[in-house]
């Protein structure tokens, strides 16, 4: 079966001004997600979840690399096929706050995009699905005439994912899209998302910072790192068994997530700061915060590879993993 989501070799570096040094965002990104899955992306800020959830919906190009949606290369598209890819990949961003327009009702915001991708013909048919767009979110038919500053954050978040769904994406790419609401909300934004991926048979890229909330939702996960994936497997082999430092010390810093290696300590939590992307360390990138580097780790950059049926880059992997 043709993936949903394939990514090889993805890399995206950001210019700055005169005289300073180039951010690597991302590097050497490579991944494949299937239809109807959830892959989950979690990491630090400033690891580069963001970047692809940004390159993958194509808001931005890459400057190495390639993406295929649906079987379909859409590096370098541009023009009226990009627009036509909006169609089928579509993203829902962290803020509910600003990503919809507060000058307009909600019906509006809806039915504009009904409008620009020519989906509905005339006006009653375009009320007519912004009402069922509005419950199929949960929300009643009546929130049309309403503007995003009468609404809670739940609400507007549910208004943005409504806004996704109108153009009947095959892929959603979810950018921190819980992490500002409050937990109680969160939960019912989670279960909301669950109920619509089983029922229209989507799927999903999550990008959140936090463990906890990623498990509700995702099949497989992947840890990133300065602009690179860690580790890469199932939620359950992630999860209960983590083999790469970083994720192990991700894990212990979960209280309901607590990883205890066979002698009942946890993993150390991990000390100091995330680098700088655009000075980056020698070798593997987290080899300066990780408690088991050796000198090779400061030289010689990890290759992504098999480690006890999921990816793992780091050097010391099967060591670490048989602990």
């Amino acid at each position: 079966m043709t993936p949903a989501v394939c990514v090889q070799d993805l890399s995206r570096t950001f210019r700055r001004g005169r005289g300073s040094p180039p951010v690597q965002a991302l590097r050497g990104v490579s991944l494949t997600i299937a239809a109807g899955e959830t892959l989950g992306v979690v990491g630090e800020s400033g690891c580069g979840k963001s970047t692809l959830a940004r390159l993958i919906v194509r808001l931005d190009r890459p400057t190495e690399g390639s993406i295929e949606l649906l079987g379909h290369d859409v590096t370098h598209l541009g023009g009226g096929d990009l627009r036509r890819l909006r169609r089928s990949v579509q993203l829902v961003f962290q803020d509910p706050y600003a990503s919809l327009n507060p000058r307009r009702r909600v019906g509006t915001t809806l039915e504009e995009v009904l409008k620009v991708h020519r989906l509905v013909d005339s006006a009653a048919e375009r009320a007519e699905r912004v009402e069922e767009l509005l419950v199929m979110v949960g929300l009643d038919p009546g929130f049309a005439q309403r503007y995003p500053a009468e609404l809670s954050g739940g609400q507007r978040q549910r208004v943005g994912i409504a806004r996704a769904l109108a153009v009947e994406p095959s892929i959603i790419v979810f950018d921190e899209a819980v992490s500002a609401l409050d937990v109680s909300v969160q939960a019912e934004i989670i279960n909301l998302m669950v109920a619509l991926r089983e029922k229209l048979a989507l799927t999903y890229v999550f990008i959140s910072h936090d463990l906890g909330v990623v498990r509700h939702l995702a099949d497989r996960i992947a840890v990133m790192y300065v602009g690179t994936i860690q580790e890469l497997g199932t939620w359950e082999q992630v999860a209960d068994r983590p083999v790469h430092p970083y994720t192990r010390a991700l894990l212990s810093a979960v209280p309901e997530m607590r990883f205890d290696g066979e002698a009942g300590a946890a993993e150390a939590p991990v000390l100091g700061e995330i680098p700088n992307p655009a000075d980056p360390p020698s070798g593997c990138a987290f080899h300066p915060r990780c408690p088991h580097a050796v000198e090779r780790c400061a030289e010689e950059p990890p290759a992504l590879r098999a480690v006890a049926e999921r990816l793992v880059a780091c050097h010391r992997a099967e060591e670490i993993g048989a602990r």
